[in-house]
C-alpha cells in the first residue's frame, strides 16, 4: 500500500507542476516571450503521468 501512496503522490505532484507550467507559459506568451521550453517540460510531465497511471493500474488491479 505504501508503494501505491508513493505513486499517487508522484502523479499528483506532476499534475500540479503541469498546471503551474501551463499558467507560466500563458503569462510568458502574453508578454511575447518564447514558450518552447514550457512545452517541452509539459510534454515530459504528461508522459510521466501516463507512465505512473499505467504502473498504478497494473500493480493495483484489485482495488
Amino acid at each position: 500500500m505504501e508503494r501505491l501512496q508513493t505513486a499517487l503522490g508522484k502523479h499528483r505532484d506532476s499534475v500540479l507542476l503541469t498546471d503551474r507550467l501551463l499558467r507560466s507559459a500563458e503569462q510568458a506568451r502574453a508578454k511575447g516571450e518564447d514558450t518552447l521550453g514550457y512545452g517541452v517540460l509539459i510534454a515530459r510531465e504528461l508522459e510521466l503521468q501516463r507512465r505512473l497511471l499505467r504502473r498504478i493500474r497494473r500493480r493495483h488491479r484489485d482495488l
